[in-house]
């Protein structure tokens, strides 16, 4: 490293050099320190005032060296594979860690490694986890509005957010019953089917709202609180329509379904660079990938499914990043976007879900409101289907 500047200091009274966190961090596990400064990662010292009781050892330090992910603007990878989120000078602590902190960014610093590129050191209120147990005041309360991974989180948040009126969720439950018996199904208008649902979806978030005054007095003034109490009333609005909304579709995608089945039986012995990933990437292991994908079947809501995509997302950039740790990959590859669709695919491919065009339409139609990225999720596994179907069967 070739030396630092200070950059948009917000609290001038702390020295980085006379940080505990950082101090040990280059004397203990020098060598998480150069990988920062030679792949330009972003290592977060927490304040000397947090750190107190903190276990100072490479998982500690591990965890607070991030990376931008390469598919998803303001979502930061750690070294051992949790993630944060960044916005506005906030890290909030997501994926992997056992309880979500919200983190201001104090100040950064450039730091310049042998070639003179910069990497970023930034100053955090807190450490993402362990250390004084100091929580702002209305953390708590900010939790509450989260998004949630699972159908089961989703369950228990509206469990425990009805406490004057439990009834929304009932009626919700009574109106799928009522479209079911009313309403045909029919192949190309789903759009159509979803909007019927997504009706019920902002009525019962309504009443849920209404009803349940003080423990959602937030969400009426607070339009990303609301956004996330739809979402997890949609998932279970969603559960309730899954079992006839499912079995209507894989009858529509019959046909697609075993064609596509057919194809990635016979190309088990394909490689990555058939559906143009990189030649760098053809003795990838995706094993990991392969069996999260596996599970596409077997998980039923749109939140659900959205959720094991982006853990195969995930799994495949670990891949790619453990590849890079042991020499099997040049360590100065990035996986880009242009990259995933190739490695999806293949990864697909190995998979064999039974039912991924019922899968792509279920999750085209129904799944893009599920997760802030589910746009993104829903567009690749529809453009993995129809290559496969195009270029494989």
């Amino acid at each position: 490293e070739m030396g630092s500047k200070r950059s948009n200091p917000k609290q001038e009274d702390q020295d980085l050099e006379e940080n505990t966190f950082f101090r040990t961090l280059r004397a203990k596990c020098p060598d998480v320190w150069e990988l920062a400064a030679a792949e330009q990662l972003v290592v977060c010292i927490p304040s000397e005032a947090s750190t107190q009781g903190m276990a100072m050892n490479r998982s500690a330090f591990e965890t607070h060296t991030i990376r931008a992910s390469p598919f998803f603007a303001g979502i930061y990878e750690t070294l051992d594979g949790k993630t944060v989120e960044l916005e506005n000078s906030v890290i909030e602590t997501a994926q992997g860690f056992k309880e979500r902190r919200r983190v201001d960014v104090l100040f950064e610093e450039l730091h310049y490694n042998a070639d003179y590129k910069p990497f970023r050191v930034v100053c955090i209120s807190l450490p993402f986890q362990g250390g004084a147990s100091v929580v702002p005041p209305r953390l708590a309360e900010e939790e509450r509005f989260q998004d949630r991974a699972s159908l089961s989180e989703c369950l228990a948040f509206i469990d425990s957010v009805s406490v004057a009126d439990s009834s929304a969720m009932t009626r919700a439950k009574k109106a799928v019953s009522d479209f079911e018996r009313s309403y045909v199904l029919v192949k190309g208008y789903l759009g159509h089917a979803r909007r019927k649902l997504m009706g019920i979806v902002e009525v019962a978030t309504e009443e849920l709202v209404l009803g349940n005054g003080n423990s959602l007095r937030e969400c009426k003034y607070n339009a990303r609180s609301r956004a996330s109490v739809q979402r997890s009333v949609d998932a279970v609005v969603m559960s309730y329509a899954f079992p006839k909304l499912m079995a209507s579709i894989r009858d529509m995608y019959k046909e697609e379904d075993c064609l596509l089945s057919e194809a990635m039986r016979q190309r088990q012995k394909s490689s990555p660079e058939e559906y143009g990933a990189s030649g760098k990437l053809s003795s990838l292991d995706l094993s990991g990938p392969v069996k999260a994908a596996a599970r596409l079947d077997d998980v039923n809501t749109p939140l659900d499914k959205m959720t094991l995509l982006q853990q195969v997302s995930q799994s495949i950039n670990a891949s790619v990043e453990h590849a890079k740790s042991n020499g099997t990959v040049s360590s100065s590859f990035l996986l880009a976007a242009d990259d995933l669709l190739p490695l999806l695919i293949f990864t697909l491919v190995k998979a064999q879900p039974s039912h991924l065009a019922s899968n792509a339409a279920y999750l085209e139609h129904f799944g893009n409101d599920a997760t802030p990225e589910g746009d993104f999720h829903a567009a690749n596994l529809r453009a993995a289907a129809d290559y496969i179907l195009t270029h494989c069967a």
